[in-house]
């Protein structure tokens, strides 16, 4: 058995100093993360696909993470394969 995943980034506000702030509005926001979160189960659909393998579990997490002046979203989609 072994894990497959896969991750992807999403930036949501980006500082540029004390004052000036870029920030994504919320539509925008949602639409981004549901793209980002049906792209990273997609890609996870073809890495199973290509071992043939029989999934034993699988699942998704999604965390906020602060990188330098970006914070935004962490998606992982993973599955146990046999």
């Amino acid at each position: 058995m072994k894990y497959v995943y896969v991750t992807k980034f999403v930036p949501l506000t980006i500082s540029h100093g004390p004052s000036i702030t870029a920030t994504m509005e919320l539509d925008k926001a949602l639409s981004r993360i549901n793209d980002v979160v049906d792209k990273v189960l997609n890609e996870l659909t073809i890495k199973i696909e290509t071992t043939s393998s029989e999934v034993i579990s699988s699942g998704i997490s999604i965390s906020q993470v602060t990188i330098g002046n970006v914070i935004g979203l962490v998606v992982i989609a993973w599955a146990l394969i046999k």
